[in-house]
């Protein structure tokens, strides 16, 4: 989209900083930008870390490592599959392949031969195509990684609505879903409206200087805290 790439590049022009938020990893976002001449803020695993233009952070609210551990032994007592994405790569404790599958064909229910077809696409585009398989993952860390969020998926519906009125009770961690077969895990203060506050009260930037614009439920953070705020004809209805 051009029209898009002008906009964001006139702000620039004008002194306007602007930040891509997405739920993805910081090394999944920074490909994208390049490939599009984008010089810009990044807000990466829905709040967990902000970038600024060069690539220095300037403020993250990483995933406790003991309430990882929590949740994905919930997830591992379920039946669920999950991967972390920590602050350098994509782990999971499942075979690698069995997990990317899983990923390609959750929340659809999908002939085979219709799930092969959307593999090769995850397997081409989606983050989830770095996968790799760890024995333990937090033992298996680097000294200075950290756990950006932890992903959960399954067909079984049931299961999840079972899985997220688990993790309600469990204080110190926040969770969205951008389909009802999933679910996002961080640090409860780990959301993309909260990270902007944060940024913005350090750079003396007041909260009326901010426009936010957003699709989905993964977006509704930086609606509920901004007050200037816009969303595409095809946002979800809540956004809307």
């Amino acid at each position: 989209h051009e029209d898009v790439k002008t906009a964001i590049s006139e702000a620039l022009d004008q002194g306007i900083r602007f930040a891509i938020a997405s739920g993805r990893s910081y090394q999944d976002i920074l490909p994208f930008t390049k490939e599009h001449g984008l010089s810009c803020e990044i807000i990466a695993g829905n709040g967990a870390e902000y970038y600024d233009r060069d690539g220095k952070l300037l403020a993250t609210c990483y995933l406790d490592k003991e309430l990882f551990k929590r949740v994905k032994d919930i997830c591992h007592e379920r039946h669920i599959l999950y991967m972390a994405y920590t602050s350098k790569r994509l782990l999971t404790e499942y075979d690698a392949h069995e997990v990317q599958w899983g990923f390609a064909g959750h929340g659809a229910h999908q002939s085979k031969e219709a799930q092969e077809e959307v593999f090769k696409k995850v397997m081409k585009f989606a983050p989830v195509r770095h996968l790799v398989h760890a024995d333990d993952i937090l033992n298996g860390l680097d000294a200075d990684e950290e756990i950006v969020k932890l992903e959960g998926f399954s067909s079984d519906k049931e299961e999840m609505k079972a899985l997220k009125e688990v993790l309600a009770d469990i204080p110190g961690i926040a969770y969205l879903s951008s389909f009802v077969t999933n679910v996002e895990v961080t640090n409860e203060e780990a959301t993309k409206g909260k990270i902007v506050m944060k940024v913005i009260k350090s750079l003396g930037i007041e909260p009326d200087e901010v426009l936010v614009l957003g699709d989905g439920m993964n977006d509704i953070s930086m609606f509920e805290l901004f007050k200037n705020s816009a969303a595409p004809e095809n946002a979800q209805e809540e956004i809307k």
